[in-house]
């Protein structure tokens, strides 16, 4: 393989990254995409409530305090 400058490694990357936000940017703009979207996000923010939710219940058993979702001991 040809080893490639770092100017060039880091072209490359750049490269990546804009093909692949376009690509995610065209894939959601689509009718059925924007469902599934939806529904994962949806999903996320469910999972993250119990999560931070569970977590609150264990500092408070503990009697940690708890601060922008992070222990304070």
């Amino acid at each position: 393989m040809v080893k490639l400058s770092p100017e060039a490694l880091e072209a490359r990357r750049e490269y990546r990254r804009q093909y692949e936000r376009e690509y995610r940017r065209r894939w959601r703009q689509k009718p059925e995409n924007k469902e599934k979207q939806k529904e994962y996000e949806r999903r996320y923010w469910e999972r993250k409530a119990k999560e931070l939710t569970q977590e609150y219940v264990q500092t408070n058993e503990t009697g940690a305090s708890i601060r922008c979702g992070r222990l304070i001991p």
